[in-house]
C-alpha cells in the first residue's frame, strides 16, 4: 500500500481530482482526511522518540511465538470439546 498527501491549490483542481479518484473505485484506493494523517504521523513520531531515548519496550520474537502457541491451544482445546 502506498500513501500520497496532496495540497491542492484550486477548487477547479480539486473536482478534477475528485472525479477522477472516483473513477477508480473503493477496491483500489480509499481516501484519508487530512486531520487522520496528522493523527498518525504524530502518533508514529511519539513511538519513535520513544525508541530513540530508550523507553519503548519490545518483545522477542520468542516470546511472541510462545504467547501465541498459548492462546491457539487455548481455542483448540474449546473446539475438541
Amino acid at each position: 500500500m502506498e500513501n500520497i498527501l496532496l495540497r491542492v491549490k484550486s477548487r477547479k483542481a480539486y473536482k478534477e481530482l475528485m472525479n477522477l479518484l472516483q473513477e477508480i473505485g473503493e477496491n483500489e484506493i480509499e481516501l484519508v482526511s487530512g486531520t487522520e494523517f496528522e493523527k498518525q504521523k504524530c502518533e508514529l513520531e511519539k513511538e519513535l522518540e520513544n525508541m530513540n531515548e530508550g523507553k519503548a519496550e519490545f518483545t522477542d520474537l520468542d516470546e511472541v511465538d510462545l504467547e501465541l502457541e498459548r492462546i491457539i491451544s487455548q481455542y483448540e482445546d474449546k473446539a475438541i470439546r
